[in-house]
């Protein structure tokens, strides 16, 4: 399994074609681990909106303030099932 972390702060505007570019792909055994990081737009209701209608395991997070990257990815790495990893941003 390939566990494809996703890390967004105010992407809004990218957000929808980075989460289609994941779910998209034609390997099936992946788990999304999407999390924003306090954004203050709608990127936190478009990403779990995408990801809850498309069918691919996905775990969602939500900060309640910012944190740096390096926090955000300690985070998901305790979240994840994969063998492999792939970081992506928003």
């Amino acid at each position: 399994m390939v566990s494809v972390f996703v890390l967004a702060w105010n992407h809004e505007k990218y957000i929808e074609q980075a989460i289609r570019s994941v779910i998209s792909q034609t390997y099936i055994d992946i788990e999304v681990l999407f999390l924003d990081n306090h954004s203050s737009d709608q990127t936190f209701r478009l990403a779990s909106t995408l990801l809850r209608n498309s069918g691919v395991k996905h775990k969602v997070f939500r900060r309640g303030q910012n944190y740096g990257i390096a926090v955000n990815l300690n985070l998901l790495f305790e979240h994840c099932n994969g063998e492999y990893i792939s970081i992506i941003s928003g």
